[in-house]
């Protein structure tokens, strides 16, 4: 019986492209119903936990996350239909603003909107004086923190598009859950020499694509494996407040 190659499995593709590519065809218009589905899924969290900060109740949040996708994705058809300038967001273009601050800004003028039109309906308070010391995205630490956060999530996502499944299951097992190398080996029945090999290509590849997402927002340094159960705990904290506002 030939033995398996657990360190060259076939690899898995996710059907999706990577997320600058993403947003490369809904610029140009050629994007997909799935293409909006994973935009959609991926940046909602994000929106939840800027809602968080600012204090919004949960009803304004929804109301928060509707409008922002609303939005984008209307700037997204103006550019594919030539009535708007094409958005900097990845550092390959080298200048202007980068996807990261437009699309908080976005997040923020539409929390302002909320609430100036609550304003006008007399149920707006004490969050006026938040609004008028509002902050842009590159100053406010509060924002620049939940974005090194998501980066790090970001990075988990990728680093799972790109992996077998099974190594990445067991990547997962060992470095973020913090389970022994034996058990784990014996789990998916492979030799403990697999197990440390397949965790040590993935925690590397980890670590590059953080360091690729954090060129701009450089995340905390950690030993290697302090960062990978920090991100599981990030990751549990995204898909906690993702949780709650399912519908």
């Amino acid at each position: 019986m030939k033995e398996k190659d657990f360190l060259n499995a076939q690899y898995n593709p996710s059907g999706l492209m990577t997320r600058v590519s993403v947003i490369d065809r809904f610029e140009n218009g050629t994007s997909t119903e799935k293409d909006g589905e994973y935009f959609y899924k991926k940046y909602r969290p994000l929106i939840i936990a800027i809602g968080r900060n600012k204090r919004m109740s949960d009803e304004d949040i929804k109301e928060l996350i509707s409008r922002v996708f609303q939005g984008i994705m209307t700037t997204f058809r103006k550019i594919a239909n030539g009535e708007r300038d094409e958005i900097q967001y990845s550092t390959k273009h080298g200048k202007g603003k980068k996807f990261r601050n437009y699309f908080t800004t976005i997040i923020l003028n539409q929390r302002a909107a909320i609430y100036k039109e609550r304003y006008k309906r007399e149920e707006y308070s004490e969050d006026e004086e938040v609004l008028e010391n509002q902050k842009g995205p590159e100053q406010d630490e509060d924002i620049q923190n939940i974005w090194q956060k998501f980066i790090l999530r970001e990075a988990l996502q990728d680093l799972q598009d790109e992996m077998d499944l099974i190594h990445f299951k067991v990547f997962f097992q060992v470095k973020m859950v913090g389970k022994k190398g034996p058990e784990v080996a014996k789990k998916f029945n492979m030799t403990a020499d697999n197990v440390n090999q397949i965790c040590s290509r993935a925690q590397k590849k980890l670590l590059t694509i953080i360091r690729e997402l954090s060129e701009e927002n450089p995340v905390e340094k950690m030993e290697d494996d302090e960062m990978c159960l920090y991100i599981r705990q990030v990751d549990k904290e995204f898909q906690t407040m993702d949780d709650e506002f399912r519908c």
